[in-house]
């Protein structure tokens, strides 16, 4: 398990996020990149390095 979560009955889900979520753990484990926050498969992802992140964020 990579991302535990705990949802209380009175909260929605959002399965889109959920999916996102799993698409992201792939992504990671397969090219050893992240997925910034609301980004969705086929987008760009970026290095966890400061490298990796400074270059993401001056192409968006």
């Amino acid at each position: 398990m990579r991302d535990p979560s705990d949802n209380h009955d009175p909260l929605g889900r959002n399965v889109d996020e959920a999916l996102r979520m799993v698409d992201a753990l792939q992504h990671s484990e397969e090219y050893g990149e992240i997925y910034p926050a609301n980004r969705s498969k086929g987008k760009d992802a970026m290095k966890a390095t400061n490298a990796g992140v400074s270059n993401y964020l001056s192409h968006h």
